[in-house]
């Protein structure tokens, strides 16, 4: 490999960003709107979404009728399907904590996860698990440490979710998944 060079650019102002834009061969009909956006998400990062409008990278050229607008559009779907996609993820994570819960508590009782037996973990990471269980439990600001007074509180009031990280963890470093027993 070659030798790294230093990034000599100067700072741009969003004028001079819109300008270098408009020069390129962008259309963008309110620059004041297009400098709001540029002070927010970031020249650079909208480079990735006009990628596709430019006709010449060197020198830098967009095809004819490249809006500003439409390279927006495409950021602003990318965002929206992202916050979609995170949306779903949580749901799923949230699905899969309470059937493990529901499951644990069902067949070996509430504090299921407190069973090191029932885990495919060493003794140094169990330790650590439950520690720092008890100590999210206790600086929690939940109901759950204030209602369960105890080791640990059961696995349908949250206890579940850092054993649950874990395993998960720990399973996927080993290729299984799954108890023990």
């Amino acid at each position: 490999m070659g030798e790294k060079k230093c990034y000599e650019k100067p700072a741009t102002t969003l004028e001079r960003q819109v300008e270098i834009l408009s020069e390129r061969g962008m259309i963008i009909d309110d620059p004041e709107r297009a400098m709001r956006y540029l002070a927010h998400i970031n020249y650079y990062h909208l480079e990735a979404y006009w990628l596709p409008f430019e006709k010449s990278r060197d020198p830098h050229q967009f095809h004819e009728a490249t809006t500003f607008d439409s390279v927006l559009d495409i950021y602003l779907f990318d965002r929206d399907l992202r916050i979609l996609l995170l949306d779903a993820i949580e749901r799923i994570e949230l699905s899969i904590k309470t059937q493990w819960a529901y499951t644990l508590g069902i067949k070996y009782g509430s504090h299921a996860h407190l069973d090191k037996d029932l885990f495919r973990f060493d003794d140094e990471s169990y330790f650590e698990s439950i520690v720092e269980l008890k100590a999210s439990c206790l600086k929690s600001d939940e109901n759950i440490s204030n209602t369960f007074q105890m080791n640990a509180p059961p696995a349908k009031a949250g206890g579940i979710g850092q054993q649950l990280k874990l395993a998960i963890a720990d399973e996927i470093r080993r290729q299984l998944g799954g108890l023990a027993k």
